[in-house]
């Protein structure tokens, strides 16, 4: 179980019991305690704010073929040493 879903199941349950006890101090059935309990759940759970929860694409790691990588460094590699080359005849 994921660390979302086991913290939407936690504030539910929370949220229920908050909820029943605010209806039974206002004389209400004790069944819409389970609204709050329902809400909170699906704010948890769905986050539509990223405050809670990152979001798994921003911080995702980009793969690079090796091959691009060793062309890119030779490519460094040759820009450095002909920049060498013309500090050495000045």
């Amino acid at each position: 179980m994921a660390k979302r879903d086991v913290a939407a199941v936690l504030w539910f349950v929370a949220g229920w019991s908050g909820g029943g006890l605010f209806a039974g101090l206002l004389d209400l059935p004790s069944v819409v305690g389970i609204v709050p309990g329902i809400v909170l759940a699906i704010v948890v759970r769905w986050d539509p704010t990223h405050v809670l929860w990152s979001d798994a694409k921003a911080g995702a790691r980009t793969v690079r073929p090796m091959d691009d990588l060793a062309g890119e460094l030779e490519r460094d590699a040759a820009q450095g040493s002909r920049a060498d080359g013309d500090r050495a005849r000045a």
